[in-house]
Order: structure tokens, then sequence, then C-alpha cells
């Protein structure tokens, strides 16, 4: 009946917010497509027994329906019934709500052509750490956007039911351990691939904060790299890896607020220096409709990448925006502002920051780019 109220079809784009612990509450209609009003069945969809009303579920009544009523299942220590909400199964009840108002079974994980394997926030049911990897899909054909810093890409990979085996490539947006540290991990699942990178990538880095210095740098050496992998591409400018998809190489900085980070370095010889970032780049895919632009950390000025695309891609206009800013990680509140000001001026559609932006930084932006901004998490899955 609430869904009713808000003149929601099937197929339509809705705008959601958190209500409880699983399911989502239906705010409003972003985009109506057209479709039938929902209704709710009067069959089980697996069985095709007549459902009853059961409070304000419908249940399948069938105790031999194994889909709707699976069988008890007592613990091996104490034989003790297992509740089934302990199996992590949906009752039959919500099974029906599912696939008799949405039409047909209802894969819980859709196919998308982006998903965060690897964030700092976890979504439901997912992992998370300090880190960052994309899987993106382009015309049937993958590519992995980073591997965040340990397995949490393969675990979350597993659990979406995306078959790493399938990327073509891997790019790293820049050479920092938690964008680089997974690669084993993602390697050791999906089998060899290339790995696209920046030479520069392959330097020593460092976090230095008073008397502490920490490495923060790719953990493996170029020729561990060469060996878990079909090789290192590198790269200085853009770069192809698949059909209308291309990493931008290094990014020109025209900004005056988008300068060096005060705490990151990079060894040169037996001296560490201020880190230039001339490694960190950009994923690009050129769509007719507005370029799709991954970042990583955008060390280099959010906005200057951004610019920098609209000045190569064919369509002149930016549609999403997916990544971290590293925003949230001390910068000071007029860059951030002057970021939000260019946003607001080139206004893509979407907005989805993650990883090193932030949560303060990503509240700002949700207050004021509305439902065109999308707070990241890990198991997000994303129509661009």
């Amino acid at each position: 009946d609430y869904v009713r109220t808000l003149g929601v079809r099937i197929g339509d784009r809705v705008l959601v917010e958190r209500a409880g612990d699983v399911i989502p509450q239906v705010v409003r209609v972003v985009e109506a497509r057209g479709g039938a009003e929902p209704a709710p069945p009067e069959k089980c969809p697996r069985c095709g027994s007549p459902v009853v009303l059961d409070g304000k579920y419908l249940r399948c009544p069938n105790p031999e329906c194994a889909y709707c009523n699976p069988p008890e299942e007592r613990c091996s220590k104490c034989d003790a019934v297992i509740p089934r909400a302990a199996h992590g199964n949906l009752d039959g009840g919500m099974r029906i709500v599912f696939e008799g108002w949405y039409g047909g079974t209802i894969d819980p994980f859709p196919h998308s052509p982006v998903a965060i394997l690897c964030d700092n926030t976890a979504g439901l049911m997912t992992k998370a750490e300090h880190g960052l990897s994309v899987f993106l899909e382009v015309d049937g054909r993958s590519f992995l956007w980073d591997c965040g810093q340990t397995d949490v890409a393969v675990y979350n990979a597993n659990l979406l039911g995306i078959d790493l085996r399938s990327v073509e490539g891997i790019g790293l947006s820049h050479g920092h351990a938690d964008h680089a540290g997974g690669l084993w991990a993602v390697l050791s699942n999906s089998g060899p691939k290339k790995i696209y990178l920046h030479p520069g990538a392959l330097a020593h880095r460092y976090f230095v904060a008073g008397a502490m210095k920490r490495y923060v740098g790719i953990p493996y050496s170029p020729e561990a790299l060469e060996a878990m992998s079909q090789g290192m591409e590198l790269n200085s400018g853009p770069i192809d890896v698949l059909p209308g998809v291309r990493l931008t190489g290094e990014v020109p900085r025209v900004t005056e607020f988008e300068g060096p980070e005060p705490n990151l370095f990079v060894g040169e010889g037996r001296e560490l220096v201020p880190d230039p970032f001339t490694d960190d780049q950009a994923l690009v895919v050129d769509a007719p409709d507005g370029a799709v632009v991954l970042t990583g950390c955008a060390h280099s000025g959010a906005v200057n990448i951004l610019k920098h695309v609209l000045e190569t891609t064919p369509s002149g206009s930016i549609k999403a925006v997916i990544g971290g800013t590293h925003l949230g990680m001390g910068a000071p509140i007029s860059k951030v502002e002057a970021t939000m000001d260019f946003l607001e001026e080139i206004r893509p559609q979407i907005m989805m920051f993650n990883h090193c932006t932030g949560s303060v930084v990503m509240s700002r932006m949700q207050d004021r780019f509305k439902e065109r901004f999308i707070p990241g998490a890990t198991g997000i899955l994303l129509q661009v």
C-alpha cells in the first residue's frame, strides 16, 4: 500500500534511504519508466500453491515447498532447532514479495557495469578495509581498477558473483599499498593479467608525521609484479585498455588550490622529498552521453582530473564520477568547497565518492548534491 501511494511502477528508478537493518525505505520516484503497477501475487512463484495472508505477509502454505518452507535443521552439538533466520535465508513471505511483485526470480546481485569491491566502508554482507577496488564492465568486456590492500576485493567479488577471471587487465591509479597490495590475492584468483601503471608508481613511498615514518608504496618488487602477472604496461600518457576505455596518464596541474600533500613523501636517492604524484591517473569510459570517470585517490587533484577529462573526452561532458578524492585526509575546507563548486558547475548525473573522501566530506556532499550523490561502500552495484 505504501509503495502504491508513491506512484511507483515496475522498472522505475527510486530514491531509497535506510530504514531497518535490511530493507530500505522507498522515498520517492526519481525516474518514471512507465512500467506496470506492482501487485501482490496470488500464487507461490515456485510451487504454484495459492498464497495466504499471515498478518502483513503473504506466505506459501504448502509444507512440501522446500523453497518457502525449508526443512528443519538442528545443531550438530546440542540438537536444538536452528531458527530459519540463522541460515541467512529470507523467509517464505519475503521470497513471495520479491518474486511475485517484481516478476520472476530476483537475482540478489543483478548485473551492473560498476561494482565496488573494496572501500573503507562495508555494505550489507560485504567486507571493507582502507583501500579501493572497482570492477568495470563495458560492452561485455571487463577491467579491474585497483585491488585494495589485502584479499577483500576477492572476497567481495565472490560474494557478488563476479568472476575475476573475466577481467582483461588491471589498472593501478597510483603506487600506494591500499590500491596495489591486493594484487597477489586478485591475480591468484583471476589468473595472470596485464598490469597497467605509470612507471613512477614503482617508487618507494612513505607517510611521515613527526618522528614517525611508514612505508606506503607498492609492497612488491618490479620482478615480483612481472612474475605474478602477464607483464606490466608502463604508461605516462593516455593508453586504451578496452575499446572506449582509457587511462589518462599524467594529469596536468592547472588549479591553484590542489597541490602537494604535506605528509606524503617519495624516496629520491637517500633522501625523502615531497611526493609529486606524477603517477596519479584516472580511468575513463568515453561514452557518447558523457564520460564516466574513475579516480583512485585523486592525488593530482579531483578538479585537475575532471578538467583534463573534459578537454579530452569526445562528448565534452562528464556523466559520472566514482572514486576517492583525498578530501577527507586533512584537506582544508577551502579546497573541499572549491571542489564542490566545480562539481556543481559541471553537474555530473552521478557522483559516488568513497575511500579517502571521508565521512565528513561525503556528508557535506550529500547535503549539497542530494540524489545525485551516492556515498560509497563495498557491494554497491551501479548502473551508469
